[in-house]
């Protein structure tokens, strides 16, 4: 009789373990475990940005997926501004490489110096 006793006792104790662990409960979505990073979406980064930036410390140091998010982030904003500013360079080259030629006049007509009034 107290070998059935034993059993029971050793049933009811890996069942309350069973439980307790989460077995026969379906698992609960997993959440996010940090905040979001406090960036600007509406609008470019600025220096403040990124001085106010504070990323979540992890156990060898910052959360590598917060990281690759900002590095993301600031490879696609750098891009922009590298194409914005090739764009507007190339803008301020051509406007000072077209020089009007000194024996025409604004209007594309040539200049007369009276030099061929007796032509």
């Amino acid at each position: 009789m107290t070998l059935v006793w034993v059993f029971v006792a050793v049933v009811v104790v890996v069942g309350t373990v069973f439980v307790a662990a989460g077995f026969g409960a379906p698992a609960p979505e997993p959440g996010a475990d940090r905040a979001p990073l406090d960036l600007p979406g509406d609008r470019a980064l600025a220096a403040a940005d990124l001085a106010s930036l504070r990323l979540s410390v992890a156990l060898r140091g910052y959360r590598m997926d917060e990281v690759d998010d900002v590095l993301d982030r600031l490879a696609v904003e750098i891009a922009h501004r590298d194409a914005l500013i090739a764009q507007l360079s190339e803008g301020a080259v051509l406007a000072t490489a077209v020089p009007l030629a000194p024996d025409a006049s604004p209007a594309g007509h040539p200049t007369s110096d009276g030099d061929d009034a007796g032509r």
